[in-house]
């Protein structure tokens, strides 16, 4: 899938994405969401175990089916935004809402053929998801092959991101999707989003009471995640934190509300890629 296509060569040497839009906070996210398409561009997954025995495929078809229909409602996005591109500014703000449901289906339905489990089709199911591919990344039942691979299956600490620091500046600057800093920024972005859903989890304003900063240390600091969270976080800031936290209708020219969409399409394409063929692969040793 191209990612852009011009009328002519002199308009692709006026369009430098970013450039053109005000928002400081956009310009950061169109770099990690196409580091985030760079990084996930051709990853698989291979497993250490094998289960064969037949499941219930009832769960399996209802999970397969929505994923079926989610990427086929974000394809629609995505030919209406590639007709008229200022559909771009009304589409991009619940791209990352559609685009992690399809990745949540078809890593249910991954976890469940993997080990039997229902944590994804029962109550608390998104988070649950969430820490359970982190489990299996770490104990290498799931183990992630590809020239970005290392990066995408590396767990980290809260602390570790959140402390992690940057040169002033640098995350807006064109081509910075390309760098390893662009990558620890993107960390250090994730830790920032699981702080403010902690803090509202726990019922914490501030860190001024030692019952705060107790329960940072003991429970904050060690939390652990992957880059491949960043589907998660990104729905989580959309659907209940800030729908248009990016500012597409004032400071977001149309053609960088394309990219970015574009781009976010691109990665969830790749994952969801890498899913669907571990699917398929944990199916055929199942017998089903």
């Amino acid at each position: 899938m191209s990612v852009r296509s011009y009328s002519s060569p002199l308009s692709y040497l006026l369009y430098r994405p970013g450039a053109n839009s005000l928002s400081a906070t956009f310009k950061t996210h169109l770099n990690y969401v196409k580091c985030m398409s760079r990084l996930t561009d051709s990853v698989t997954i291979s497993m250490s175990t094998f289960p064969s025995s037949r499941l219930d495929s009832a769960r399996l078809s209802k999970f397969d089916t929505l994923a079926h229909i989610t990427s086929n409602s974000i394809q629609g996005e995505k030919d209406a935004c590639d007709r008229e591109k200022s559909y771009s500014q009304v589409a991009s703000p619940w791209i990352p809402v559609k685009c992690y449901y399809r990745l949540y289906y078809l890593e249910s339905t991954l976890l469940y053929l993997l080990d039997g489990s229902l944590v994804g089709f029962s109550h608390g199911g998104h988070s649950r998801v969430k820490q359970a591919i982190v489990r299996h990344l770490q104990s290498g039942t799931l183990v992630l092959s590809g020239k970005h691979a290392a990066e995408l299956s590396r767990i980290v600490d809260w602390q570790t991101a959140k402390d992690y620091r940057t040169t002033s500046g640098a995350n807006i600057t064109e081509g910075y999707h390309c760098t390893s800093d662009c990558i620890e920024s993107l960390r250090k972005k994730i830790s920032e989003y699981i702080e403010i859903d902690w803090k509202q989890s726990e019922k914490i304003v501030n860190y001024r009471t030692m019952a705060a900063r107790t329960k940072k240390v003991t429970l904050l600091y060690p939390k652990e995640f992957s880059l491949l969270d960043y589907f998660y976080w990104m729905r989580i800031k959309a659907n209940y934190r800030d729908v248009d936290f990016l500012d597409f209708d004032n400071n977001v020219n149309e053609e960088d509300a394309y990219e970015y969409l574009t781009y976010y399409v691109r990665a969830t394409n790749n994952y969801a890629t890498t899913l669907s063929n571990t699917i398929l692969t944990l199916k055929s040793h199942r017998g089903m």
